[in-house]
């Protein structure tokens, strides 16, 4: 929805405010605004970049003050049930219509944390409680909106962005050695609340801070609000998953400015286009469809996009993938490093950006997409694989044999199957090619470890290695190009209601996510909500890169003047060997393997010059 920024200081940094607002000016174009408070011995900015989304009048406007006067908020994102928690804690006589507005008076009625446990949707906050002297913090559940911090005994300054923090005097542009490794060996980023640079945290998903500002030191002082482990949610399996997600699309979609859905042709995303298709509040005009294809490649989904485009009776904008040169490849990719705030991982971040600027020349402002649905409900190839070496280890012989079995027969499982992508899965990394430096800091690389039963292995997905890192590049490249992405099947209740069914219904008769295909089976065509290939948001970047841009990773692997071993990062030797092995086709090098360590030598040559740049 908004970029924010902010500090508590004991001096004066309005120029930190005014440099954010130019630089994450494409998080919000519509409006920016600021104020400045003197509390105790500390200074306080708060900054706003607005993208109107709700209330389009000056009512929305940002930094916001309650009625009282007591509270200051600055807020990015959407809280969904804005309406019905204003009807629920009667607030009432409100100036406008924002939900912004809401969450900062049920913030003063209820307190921080009581109000966030109220929240559906997602957020990052930063609130100035005058009369008690505090500011607080809170990012929402799952960490969609993004908050970053730098942090010393006497100021913290934050930002919807890295790029806003590290152009301050104060911050030391230091590499973060554990982002590298784990980005390089498991081809991921945004895993844990550290980032690329040493010294810039990101603020942790389902927490609140709190900062006193009697003290005399800035001490933040974190607390969970929400524990995804809780095991109270018992309550869900009498709900109606039909009316649960639809309800979770409906929320979504409120908007007073046209509203786009991203559809692949796969049974996540045309469930939400199902869901849209007939909703009332829709005013004509206001809801389009957009879909990536690339005619020609194993990877092009258009026929079944054509299909529930036919089905649902409604016109799809269609993005070809672009037949750019290589230099073009090269600065897309280049570009989107530096919104990523971080090496992207794959070629799905510059078509998702593609699509989004198509939806941006058509007004959009709002795009719903169907990430989420594959770790709540099991979609992915590895969970039946889990849950029937778990059924083994239990010495259940039969009823493993009974449930994999049609998984086999169904040809679900090895349909596709790549070696090379499912490392990543198996334990096997791409660690051989750091260099000794970076294997000493990969022991040292520690991530929570987690039973090994399907529901902990979805937490682990949905905290750590997918879900984190999917919303990451959704939200920048979507940001980019100033459209906010909302992920209806991302919604806690959701969440929380795939972790409590069984693995049978999740997983039965040799389909994944068979309860979603039952719950929708008569409103999408059988083609789509039986579909055995799983191919995602897909795009021909094998192709690409063995192509268009062999020729420019080959320089760099060759190259001594290579930032990824002039810091000591790869072994030459190794990533050589690696790259001779991927363009000779060999099944077991996987397109990230070669595609990551290019990437960040883009963003090692780029970040410091682009960053100080802006």
């Amino acid at each position: 929805m908004c970029g924010i920024a902010g500090y508590i200081s004991k001096v004066n940094h309005e120029r930190f405010i005014l440099n954010s607002g130019l630089i994450q000016s494409h998080r919000g174009p519509d409006d920016s605004k600021s104020i400045f408070k003197n509390i105790n011995n500390y200074r306080i900015g708060l900054g706003h970049q607005r993208l109107s989304i709700l209330d389009l009048t000056t009512s929305g406007s940002q930094p916001m003050t309650s009625k009282s006067e007591n509270y200051h908020i600055i807020f990015n994102g959407e809280i969904y049930n804005h309406n019905s928690l204003k009807k629920e804690f009667s607030i009432l006589s409100l100036r406008g219509s924002s939900d912004t507005e809401l969450a900062l008076e049920l913030i003063e009625k209820l307190g921080i944390e009581n109000a966030c446990k109220k929240f559906i949707g997602m957020w990052a906050i930063a609130v100035i409680d005058i009369k008690n002297n505090k500011v607080f913090f809170s990012r929402d559940r799952i960490g969609k909106k993004p908050l970053y911090y730098f942090l010393d005994k006497d100021s913290i300054f934050f930002s919807s962005e890295i790029k806003s923090l590290i152009n301050l005097n104060q911050v030391n542009r230091e590499l973060n050695y554990n982002s590298i490794e784990d980005y390089l060996s498991n081809s991921i980023i945004s895993r844990s609340d550290q980032t690329f640079f040493k010294h810039i945290q990101s603020f942790p998903k389902s927490h609140i801070g709190m900062i006193d500002l009697n003290s005399d030191h800035i001490n933040l002082k974190l607390s969970k609000y929400w524990d995804i482990y809780e095991d109270k949610h018992k309550n869900f399996h009498s709900n109606n998953l039909n009316d649960l997600i639809k309800d979770s699309v409906n929320i979504r979609i409120e908007a007073d400015v046209p509203v786009g859905i991203a559809l692949s042709g796969g049974l996540d995303s045309s469930v939400i286009a199902s869901c849209v298709k007939n909703n009332k509040k829709i005013k004509n005009g206001n809801l389009s469809f957009f879909s990536f294809v690339s005619p020609g490649h194993y990877s092009n989904e258009e026929k079944y996009i054509d299909q529930v485009s036919k089905y649902l009776n409604i016109p799809v904008n269609k993005v070809y993938a672009e037949n750019d040169d290589a230099d073009a490849m090269i600065n897309n990719i280049i570009s989107c490093n530096l919104y990523n705030d971080a090496p992207i991982f794959s070629f799905s971040s510059v078509f998702f950006r593609n699509m989004m600027k198509k939806a941006k020349n058509n007004g959009v402002k709002v795009m719903l997409t169907g990430q989420g649905a594959d770790e709540v409900f099991c979609g992915y190839r590895k969970y039946p694989f889990k849950y029937t070496i778990k059924l083994f280890q239990e010495l259940k012989i039969f009823k493993s044999l009974y449930f994999i079995l049609p998984f086999l027969l169904n040809n679900l499982l090895h349909q596709g199957f790549s070696y090379a992508e499912a490392k990543r899965y198996l334990g096997v990394d791409n660690s051989k090619i750091l260099s000794k430096f970076y294997k000493i800091i990969k022991t040292n690389n520690k991530y929570k470890t987690y039973k090994r039963d399907i529901r902990n292995q979805q937490i682990r997905d949905i905290l750590e290695t997918s879900v984190p890192a999917l919303c990451h590049y959704e939200d920048r490249m979507g940001m980019a190009e100033s459209i906010e992405v909302r992920s209806p099947f991302l919604d806690h209740r959701i969440i929380e209601y795939g972790l409590n069914i069984s693995e049978e219904n999740k997983m039965r008769f040799g389909w994944s996510k068979y309860i979603l295909r039952k719950t929708f089976k008569n409103e999408l065509p059988k083609s789509i909500i039986w579909r055995k290939d799983k191919k995602g948001f897909s795009n021909p970047e094998d192709y690409w890169l063995k192509e268009k841009l062999k020729s420019f990773v080959l320089d760099v692997a060759l190259s001594d003047n290579s930032q990824i071993y002039k810091k000591n990062i790869i072994d030459k030797k190794e990533y050589i060997n690696l790259l001779n092995r991927y363009f000779r086709n060999d099944p077991r090098i996987w397109f990230r393997d070669v595609f990551c360590p290019f990437s960040l030598e883009l963003w090692l040559k780029n970040y410091e010059d682009k960053y100080a740049s802006i």
